[in-house]
């Protein structure tokens, strides 16, 4: 018989008298066992807890930080895991982060060289370049360079918007804006001398 289970009937039949009852109408308790065992003894047989029956009571375990805190350092465990996983996913997006602001700078330094070359093309090109654009049936110039303003006589910031009306003789631009309508509404390239 363990102490804990003599004492707790022990209370219960003490309970009882306090509370009036004859100890002779008292039931005779056959004497209850609980499988109590020493862990020093179980180590030195080495025998597991798994194979001790349901129930059983292991004496003399020592007190270690480990069997005392199990919970809470399962509890940490589970917490420092997750905040682990936490900071690997913020430094992998992070460098995500970080490779595309790389790309989006190479993107805008390669269109940043690229426009430099076009505006020294504009400026220096011996050949007379306009570009322009097809609206509501009538072509208007967007950009040209230098030499064309000098060619057609209108300043360089007076240029943008005008039509071909504007900056050629009637014929010419009468040809001018039927080619664009025909390229525009076909897709392809024109040729023209």
């Amino acid at each position: 018989l363990s102490g804990r289970l003599q004492g707790e009937n022990a209370a219960r039949l003490l309970t009882q008298i306090l509370q009036g009852e004859p100890p002779s109408s008292l039931p005779v308790i056959m004497s209850p066992t609980e499988y109590t065992f020493g862990y020093e003894a179980l180590q030195r047989f080495a025998v597991g807890e798994d194979l001790l029956p349901a129930g059983a009571l292991v004496v003399g375990k020592p007190d270690t930080f480990y069997s005392r805190y199990k919970l809470y350092l399962g509890l940490a465990a589970v917490l420092l895991t997750i905040q682990v996983m936490i900071i690997a996913l913020l430094a992998w997006n992070i460098a995500r982060r970080r490779k595309e602001a790389m790309a989006r700078q190479q993107a805008v330094d390669a269109l940043r060289e690229s426009n430099e070359i076009f505006s020294r093309f504009m400026r220096f090109s011996p050949v007379y370049v306009f570009i322009k654009e097809v609206v509501d049936g009538r072509s208007r110039v967007l950009t040209a360079s230098e030499n064309f303003h000098e060619l057609v006589g209108v300043p360089a910031g007076a240029i943008v918007g005008k039509t071909m009306e504007e900056l050629f003789p009637a014929e010419a631009a009468a040809r001018l804006t039927a080619d664009d309508l025909a390229v525009d509404a076909s897709g392809e390239t024109l040729r023209v001398e």
